[in-house]
């Protein structure tokens, strides 16, 4: 199977904050693995365009891609390379209209929560504890009643 760039490029462009859409794009990208190295340059060519807001989905997706086994080493330069896109993108924001500021301040908050999920991810994985529980992801496999993906998230963050 070939992996397609332009709807790659798309499914990224067009994603949105919902566990559906980050299901989907990490699901595709699960099945080609092997080209980790082209997938983590279209996201990272997308992040340079993106906004604060659409840097934070592609963490979010980041984090779905490294929960899903995807080549770690690579992931975690993305992340590094995505979040001071975001963050610079959020200084512009806070420097903008009151809205936008406003939002940024919020943004703030979202992007720091992900930096300790990982800082807490890490910490765990040196000291061979368990990935951190996410409880909205949980609860949101709980009200879809999926307990296929309910067991198979239980695994994953037990090791």
């Amino acid at each position: 199977m070939l992996l397609c760039r332009e709807f790659l490029v798309s499914a990224i462009r067009t994603i949105r904050p919902t566990y559906e859409d980050l299901a989907v794009v990490s699901e595709y990208i699960v099945l080609f693995k092997e080209k980790m190295r082209e997938i983590v340059e279209i996201v990272e060519t997308e992040s340079k365009k993106s906004n604060g807001y659409g840097n934070l989905f592609y963490l979010y997706l980041i984090n779905e891609m490294l929960s899903k086994g995807c080549d770690e080493e690579m992931l975690v330069e993305l992340r590094k390379s995505v979040m001071k896109k975001g963050r610079e993108e959020l200084e512009k924001m806070k420097k903008s209209t009151e809205g936008f500021r406003k939002s940024a301040e919020e943004l703030v908050k979202k992007y720091d929560e992900m930096e300790e999920l990982w800082e807490g991810a890490a910490l765990g994985k040196e000291r061979g504890k368990r990935l951190p529980l996410d409880v909205e992801y949980l609860e949101s496999l709980c009200r879809d009643k999926d307990k296929e993906k309910i067991m198979k998230y239980i695994r994953d963050i037990d090791g």
